[in-house]
């Protein structure tokens, strides 16, 4: 059963994403939550809608991850406008985004910081049949 053990990996990257959301989430007031308590309105923006990328934002707002955290997630796209651009006109609270937009912003003098690095262990690469005599880049 692999797809066990990547449901339960995304699951815990997504309980990890959404508390690092509540440590950056404002003072913005959002919908309440099923026992009525004030959930804080959280911009999450990243690059693509639906994309296996970005898999843990969904999966946590899914699997109800964002509300038991007392936060109220609301998924952007960038679109035509870079993650950090958001980040920097206040309209994203947090932005989960390439290398390039973090130099491009840093370059540009926009004022974030980065406190996670996502990108660890990617989700395309470069593959071969299993029955490649193909077996590294070298």
């Amino acid at each position: 059963m692999r797809n066990t053990g990547i449901v339960a990996r995304s699951a815990a990257v997504a309980a990890a994403l959404a508390l690092v959301v509540a440590a950056c989430s404002g003072d913005d007031e959002g919908a309440t939550s099923e026992t009525g308590a004030t959930l804080d309105r959280v911009a999450f923006v990243q690059p693509l809608p639906a994309s296996p990328l970005y898999f843990p934002s969904l999966v946590a707002e899914e699997l109800g991850f964002f509300a038991e955290e007392g936060i109220e997630a609301v998924l952007l796209t960038a679109g035509d406008i870079t993650e950090v651009a958001l980040l920097d006109q206040g309209d994203a609270d947090v932005a989960f985004t390439g290398f390039s937009e973090v130099i491009a912003g840093l370059n540009a003098g926009f004022d974030f910081r980065v406190i996670w690095d996502g990108y660890h262990r990617a989700v395309e690469g470069v593959v071969v049949p299993m029955d490649s005599p193909i077996m590294s880049m070298d």
